[in-house]
């Protein structure tokens, strides 16, 4: 039969190879996802001083997604949602503008890993590095699944064919 259609086992052939490619596609996004902002040591964290604007935070169906931070003396920099909270968003709003900042930011993906004022840490730096392993576990596991779906349904249509 053609691609794409019914060839009487109940498969369509050609809906089904781009199922399984698109699912092992996004599988591999969700592994490959979290290296561009994995674990590193505070060493390796780029080191800031800048000059506090102002936060804007995003959220996306009802959750937060990142925190944009605006300084007047270097571009814009994010918080991931992974490691924000009400709390953080309050403490942000609450820092004067014009007001000095120390950040250790990820050189990567250039997310903000620790957030230091003259008032203390806003930001931990080994809490965000947990919070964030523990999404890009998360993320892994579920690319995982992903691809033994994607198996699951080329060993169904192998069979189907034999």
């Amino acid at each position: 039969p053609r691609q794409g259609h019914y060839d009487g086992t109940g498969y369509l052939n050609g809906g089904l190879i781009f199922l399984i490619c698109a699912t092992a596609f996004i599988a591999t996004v969700f592994i490959l996802q979290p290296a561009n902002n994995g674990i590193i040591p505070v060493s390796e964290a780029l080191t800031l001083e800048v000059t506090y604007s102002h936060c804007d935070p995003f959220y996306q169906r009802g959750h937060l997604k990142y925190i944009d931070l605006e300084f007047d003396d270097y571009e814009e920099l994010t918080v991931d949602g992974c490691c924000s909270n009400a709390d953080l968003i309050e403490q942000l709003e609450n820092i004067p503008a014009g007001t000095q900042v120390h950040l250790l930011v990820h050189p990567k993906s250039e997310n903000v890993l620790q957030i230091e004022v003259a008032g203390g840490i806003l930001l931990q730096f080994s809490d965000a590095q947990n919070r964030i392993w523990r999404e890009s576990v998360s993320f892994a596991v579920m690319g995982l699944l992903m691809y033994l779906v994607a198996v699951g349904l080329l060993i169904g249509m192998i069979r189907k064919k034999l």
